[in-house]
């Protein structure tokens, strides 16, 4: 079972410029990870609200959404993602087979994960 990530991406136009969600795909397909559903909220000037929303994308409607709508502020755009960490499918079998588990994964901050990798 892969895990699965919520993440949000703000956009400063009213639609994400280009084909963000196939670029998305191509790099997720090369980086092992899975693009679950993708949700694409633009709010006009106005407040009116868009979504977007890829055909056959249904789950990320079972994430509270409302939230996140609210916060996208008029003249803007916002990606909803459920991504699968699909590497950690093989990471997880090769650790049980091992004798070991997972005792903590917690996500770090760009600014800290860059200063860690440069060893700064």
């Amino acid at each position: 079972m892969e895990s699965v990530e919520f993440v949000v991406l703000e956009f400063a136009d009213p639609q994400p410029r280009g084909d963000f969600t196939a670029r998305l795909r191509r790099i997720a397909a090369e980086q092992g990870f899975r693009v679950v559903d993708v949700l694409v909220v633009a709010k006009a000037i106005t407040g009116e609200v868009t979504l977007l929303e890829e055909p056959g994308a249904e789950l990320i409607r079972d994430v509270d959404v409302d939230d996140v709508v609210a916060d996208v502020v008029p003249g803007t755009s916002a990606a909803l993602l459920l991504l699968a960490h699909s590497w950690r499918v093989g990471t997880r079998t090769a650790l049980r087979e091992a004798g070991g588990r997972v005792v903590l994964a917690e996500r770090l901050p760009a600014s800290a994960a860059g200063r860690l990798v440069s060893g700064a």
